[in-house]
């Protein structure tokens, strides 16, 4: 993200100012600089495309004894089937989207009393799975600390096994200060520092540092009980070497190994627990606030939104267009807006206890033009903030810690991404001085995409003339098929339930 980049209040106020609000929007939303605001944007968007609706019509239906699923299930079938409208969902697949489900049950009916159980039972699962996630990351934590610890101490005897003699002369000055001070300290008075402070063995520490082998030892000029001393001094840390670093290397696998494991675990409780957390989530009851649903009363208030798509190409605009390749696609959206208010009437069968919905239906048909890009919008702002939240929790939860276990788990992976780096420092990009020249030139980034808003959103820059006429001719084609499928879908349910027409 560059330096100048600007808040989210900025971003708000220069798209308020322009002429095209959605058209600005969208230059935001195309630039990756402004990636942290996407959510918000596409928020922005949505109630942008939402007030240039090409056809609305509304219908209620009120029917005490008979059913409200069969209505649902009307509307669904003929959004979907080949057979009559044959839409496809916001994401481009087979079946319709659904989305803003939600609802409100009186406190005094049974059926609030049912939910609230079915809840409770979710979240206490969801919160003993948490617990063990919990427990597992704690885990997980004190095994990476540890990793680092072991590599710390494992450095120096990697150092003395390399080429560079600066390095072996570091590690073995390492290793031989940890083994006088952890080893060879428990002697007492034999110890190295022990003889040099109280027997008078001034030159033996001294001597130790400096010779590495018992033949080195036989060079120095020392007197016969130094040398020999020394001689068996060096043969003790040649041992410890050996053995210290079988054992901390078999801890430091062990330890991976394990980590790994926990890892693994991690995951696994993972999965088991968004179903649980996705079904508390769904159980849980919205506040409407509305006078359809009356606490003494057993009813209940329900709204669900459903989204059919059908992609429009430029060829049915005129056979002209078939070579030609837009940056944009365009689609013609039907939106159903579906209210219910129900008296909820406990039933018992073979497949168990249910609730048969009765009462009134109001539902609202929209239709819309949008390109590729309010499409996205559209299916990405109904994701259930409240789910969105938890699986990211849960997805990254180790999101910080990500880069320790990798480095312990697949370290070859990290070594050949440690050699890209070095080979990026090496061989700097000469496009560094193009952009820095760009930038001199023209402005940062973010001028820039205040200076496109402005041509986007004003009579200027008409040189994109032919891309801006085919633009508003698709806008009205689009236009023209959103509205026959709101026209279709609600005239032929009038038809099919014997409705009079307007």
């Amino acid at each position: 993200m560059y330096m100048d980049l600007p808040n989210w209040s900025e971003v708000q106020e220069s798209i308020e100012k322009s002429s095209d609000p959605k058209k600005a929007i969208k230059v935001y939303l195309l630039d990756d600089n402004f990636k942290e605001y996407y959510s918000k944007l596409n928020r922005l968007l949505v109630k942008e495309i939402k007030k240039k609706i090409c056809c609305k019509k509304y219908m209620i239906y009120d029917s005490i004894g008979e059913g409200l699923e069969p209505i649902y299930f009307w509307l669904l079938d003929f959004m979907q089937d080949k057979g009559a409208l044959g839409l496809a969902g916001l994401s481009g697949k087979e079946g319709i989207t659904k989305v803003e489900e939600g609802f409100e049950a009186s406190v005094a009916g049974g059926y609030f009393g049912e939910m609230g159980v079915r809840r409770t039972q979710m979240e206490a699962k969801t919160m003993e799975y948490l617990g063990a996630i919990n427990q597992v990351i704690k885990s997980i934590l004190n095994l990476i600390y540890d990793l680092k610890e072991f590599e710390l101490l494992l450095k120096p005897y990697d150092e003395i096994k390399s080429e560079d003699n600066s390095l072996i002369e570091n590690g073995r000055y390492s290793l031989k200060g940890r083994w006088m001070d952890n080893v060879d300290v428990k002697k007492g008075r034999g110890s190295i520092n022990g003889m040099a402070q109280e027997l008078q063995f001034i030159t033996l520490r001294d001597a130790f540092f400096y010779v590495n082998t018992s033949k080195d030892a036989d060079n120095l000029d020392l007197n016969d009980r130094v040398k020999r001393v020394l001689k068996n001094k060096l043969g003790e840390f040649e041992r410890w070497v050996e053995v210290s670093e079988k054992e901390l290397r078999k801890r430091f696998n062990v330890e991976k190994s394990y980590l790994k494991s926990q890892y693994g675990t991690f995951k696994l409780y993972s999965s088991w627990v968004m179903p649980y957390l996705r079904a508390a989530e769904k159980l849980k009851m919205k506040e409407f606030n509305r006078a359809d649903v009356v606490n003494a009363f057993s009813n209940l208030y329900m709204e669900l939104s459903l989204y059919g798509v059908k992609e429009i190409f430029m060829t049915e605009l005129s056979h002209i267009y078939e070579k030609m390749d837009l940056d944009r696609k365009y689609y013609a959206v039907l939106e159903i807006n579906i209210k219910f208010r129900s008296l909820p009437q406990l039933a018992q069968g073979q497949g168990g206890r249910h609730y048969i919905e009765g009462g009134r239906v109001d539902i609202l048909y929209n239709g819309y033009s949008v390109d590729d890009i309010e499409l996205h919008a559209l299916d990405s702002v109904d994701t259930n903030e409240m789910l969105e939240l938890i699986e990211k929790y849960l997805g990254t939860g180790l999101q910080d810690l990500e880069e320790d276990i990798n480095t312990f788990i697949n370290p070859i992976k990290e070594k050949k991404e440690a050699n890209i780096e070095k080979k990026k420092v090496k061989f700097e990009n000469p496009l560094v001085y193009v952009w820095k020249g760009f930038v001199e030139g023209f402005g940062s980034p973010v001028k820039l995409v205040k200076k496109e808003i402005k041509k986007l959103t004003s009579t200027e820059g008409l040189e994109n003339f032919p891309d801006i006429y085919i633009d508003s001719s698709m806008r009205t084609l689009v236009e023209k098929v959103a509205t026959d499928l709101c026209t279709l879908i609600y005239n032929t349910y009038k038809d099919a339930h014997g409705m009079i027409k307007p």
